[in-house]
């Protein structure tokens, strides 16, 4: 069996794996305003636009691109790829804590569930419930009761979780508390 310390550090990798897949589709988001930028309004390319793959010799299409698509995924910013992206992150670590790290810790601690708690995750959690419940829009009675990371959202609008927030999870968990406990 493993130690509190031990669970602790493999949710701590797994966040840093989540972290790792949210800055590869920050940058595959990126990679697509760069695409727009390129293609879009250029005489030498006509829409709609086909993005393909090949397999062996042979062109596949993926996916077929019209301007104003391109503009509804990635204008204004945050666009909505963005904010999928920051919203699915939450889900994510909320999920792996919830369903994975939690009930290990408490059975290796002898303990029931609702003793294993954690400001930053019950925060993440009202987050969550947000992003689920109110289709992503921060209400009272979630996100106007954070705790912790109160700075992430302002009650009435939309949740936007961007790198800065992913960094400032990573410092505000109480990793040597929820290690001893």
């Amino acid at each position: 069996m493993l130690s509190p310390g031990e669970i602790t550090a493999e949710f701590r990798r797994t966040v840093e794996r989540e972290n790792l897949l949210f800055s590869s589709l920050v940058a595959s988001v990126a990679y697509g305003r760069t695409f727009r930028e390129r293609f879009v309004g250029n005489p030498k390319y006509r829409e709609p636009f086909t993005t393909v793959t090949t397999v062996g010799d042979v062109l596949f299409p993926i996916s077929t691109w019209t301007a104003k698509d391109m503009d509804d995924l990635f204008e204004p910013y945050p666009a909505p790829l963005d904010l999928w992206v920051g919203q699915s992150w939450v889900m994510r670590v909320f999920s792996q804590w919830e369903e994975v790290t939690r009930p290990k810790l408490a059975r290796t601690r002898g303990v029931q569930l609702h003793q294993i708690a954690s400001d930053v995750m019950g925060d993440l959690r009202n987050i969550r419930n947000d992003i689920v419940h109110h289709r992503a829009v921060a209400s009272k009675d979630n996100c106007g009761r954070l705790k912790v990371l109160n700075d992430w959202v302002a009650v009435g609008y939309p949740i936007e979780v961007v790198h800065s927030h992913v960094a400032d999870f990573l410092i505000k968990f109480e990793w040597e508390q929820i290690a001893r406990t």
